[in-house]
């Protein structure tokens, strides 16, 4: 069992990540889930059938963090109390360039960042929101082994350096920021014990591991 986080009733919480499985056994949560976004429990189960929690699900997930942007601009935003935002790795494996601070558009991936931040705050001061880091990478492209510590993209980029801008970003706007990279123990050395057999997303021990992770920075920041 994961770590437990008290919920008032009728609390919501927002993923908006690709892959994603927050194991969080929060009675009374609304969860709305950003297309791709797996919400379940360790046991398979979904969150609703286990803690009454309703589970609501946005448009399809792209890729593209500004049509996020714009689904998460138009949502029902006024309830939740909590968006959990993870960028990163698509950014590093689509050639994203990382920009600099000022950036407004989707172009780059700071830009991203404050495009999703500004709007989101300017409309939903109320929100607490948590960046979250993408955790270390066994490969770039299936069967390769390059793994991200020592081996850029080809724009010349490392993972870290979209790990830091986040970083930076979550300095920028006094948002507090989750390091999955530097921080989750999933390395070289446990990748058989965290990572599935495509040597990139999580099987259920890393899953339960990060959604751990998630669930003690929630709670000791918020």
């Amino acid at each position: 069992m994961v770590q437990q986080i008290n919920a008032v009733v009728g609390q919501r919480g927002r993923l908006t990540a690709k892959e994603v499985v927050l194991s969080l056994p929060l009675s009374g949560l609304v969860l709305v889930n950003d297309g791709d976004v797996v919400v379940r429990t360790t046991d398979g189960k979904s969150v609703k059938s286990v803690v009454g929690a309703i589970a609501l699900r946005d448009s399809v997930f792209a890729d593209d963090n500004t049509a996020a942007v714009t689904r998460l601009q138009s949502s029902d935003l006024g309830t939740v109390d909590y968006v959990t935002i993870f960028y990163g790795t698509n950014d590093f494996q689509g050639l994203i360039p990382i920009g600099t601070d000022t950036d407004a558009t989707g172009d780059t991936f700071k830009g991203a960042i404050n495009l999703s931040l500004d709007k989101l705050l300017t409309k939903h001061p109320n929100l607490k929101i948590l960046l979250v880091t993408p955790i270390w990478r066994a490969r770039q492209v299936s069967g390769d082994s390059l793994e991200s510590d020592n081996n850029p993209n080809s724009l010349g980029l490392y993972l870290r350096d979209y790990v830091e801008a986040i970083k930076d970003m979550g300095k920028k706007y006094h948002i507090p920021v989750l390091d999955l990279y530097k921080t989750s123990g999933i390395s070289k050395y446990t990748k058989n014990l965290y990572l599935s057999a495509d040597e990139l997303h999580p099987n259920t021990v890393g899953y339960t591991h990060l959604a751990n992770l998630i669930a003690a920075k929630l709670s000791s920041t918020y």
